[in-house]
């Protein structure tokens, strides 16, 4: 509401101004007559300029901010090469009298440099800002980093869940970075024509409409594109180079490119299996039993947490609930996964041998 009040606030004051001031600047010039009152002529230019420049801030309001550090740098880089240029230029034989014989033609040569170098500058870096680093949540959080390195979410993470919950404990103090393209990758998701997809798309927007409102937790979100990169794997690991992370995911594969490149990862997977109780061959559990196993005889059940436990010699119990001793722990980097039998059959078995 405060904008659009200052909106209209803006388009008046410039009415006002053409107005005004539209008649003074047309007395007197030779230009050509116009068909309507001199001032309402000024009124309608004042609402168009008041007009453009409205539609100039909604369009680039956003990026503005990115811009304008790299539009600076760009414009003082090119004037300097245009200066240099321009000195140089001057060493020529047939150039250094220039300035003594057409004084128009030399200047009208120094703002033909400069323009040409500064359009050239700028253009140049704003193609590559993501090589230059230019952006200013870049510059800002190499200021304020207050962990040791960055922890970048990558698509997988952030529909897992399990993320947000670990940030909302307070436990990490280092600052999180959401990439824009992960934004994206979430938003292509949450658009698919695949129910399953799309619900688990929505999951994720979820989660990170929850990770941004949490005020514990240090967020930014990172606009780098890398347009010369197709991939946001590939972007996700050139990112975490740049800023000096870690990525965040439970993609195998990506941890396993990650490893290759030297890239630092967090895997969701491991650090969850790290903080669940330990169960040791010989404890017993009480478990309900949902499903065959792969191999014959076999049941499966799963505790609270999701980690799969295969029973032998169980499958007539399918459906039922039983008391299960673990036999024996698998560890892998995509999971825990117990070993057990029901307990009484295994001397039932004994027996029988």
């Amino acid at each position: 509401m405060a904008r659009v009040l200052i909106r209209i606030i803006f388009v008046f004051i410039c009415i006002g101004l053409g107005y005004a001031f539209f008649p003074q600047l047309y007395v007197g010039k030779s230009l050509p007559a116009i068909p309507i009152d001199i001032q309402l002529a000024g009124a309608i230019l004042g609402l168009a300029v008041a007009m453009f420049f409205i539609v100039l801030e909604i369009l680039f309001a956003r990026s503005f901010i990115q811009s304008v550090p790299i539009i600076m740098i760009s414009l003082i880089f090119g004037f300097i090469l245009a200066k240099l240029f321009v000195e140089a230029m001057y060493l020529v034989p047939f150039m250094k009298d220039l300035p003594k014989n057409n004084e128009i033609l030399d200047r009208a040569l120094n703002l033909s440099v400069i323009f040409v170098f500064t359009y050239l500058s700028v253009m140049v870096i704003l193609r590559t800002r993501d090589e230059w680093k230019f952006i200013i949540p870049y510059v800002e959080f190499r200021k304020t980093q207050r962990g040791l390195k960055p922890l970048i979410l990558d698509t997988s993470s952030i529909i897992d869940g399990r993320i947000a919950l670990l940030l909302a404990t307070g436990a990490f103090d280092n600052q999180v970075v959401i990439p824009a393209f992960v934004m994206q990758e979430l938003q292509a998701v949450a658009d698919s024509h695949d129910r399953l997809k799309r619900r688990r798309g929505r999951r994720g927007l979820d989660m990170l409409d929850e990770i941004r409102k949490n005020g514990r937790i240090d967020v930014i979100v990172h606009e780098a594109q890398y347009r010369g990169l197709t991939g946001v794997d590939e972007k996700l690991l050139r990112l975490a180079k740049d800023l000096d992370g870690k990525i965040v995911t439970t993609d195998f594969n990506l941890i396993k490119v990650s490893a290759v490149q030297g890239v630092d990862v967090v895997n969701l997977n491991d650090l969850a299996e790290s903080l669940k109780p330990v169960a040791l061959p010989g404890e017993e559990m009480t478990l309900h039993l949902v499903r065959a196993g792969e191999e014959t005889g076999q049941a499966v059940g799963y505790l609270d947490d999701g980690t799969m436990v295969v029973v032998d010699d169980a499958r007539d119990l399918i459906g039922k609930t039983a008391d299960v001793f673990i036999t024996s722990v698998h560890q892998s980097s995509a999971g825990k996964m117990f070993f057990g039998r029901v307990k009484g059959r295994e001397r039932e078995n004994d027996k029988k041998r």
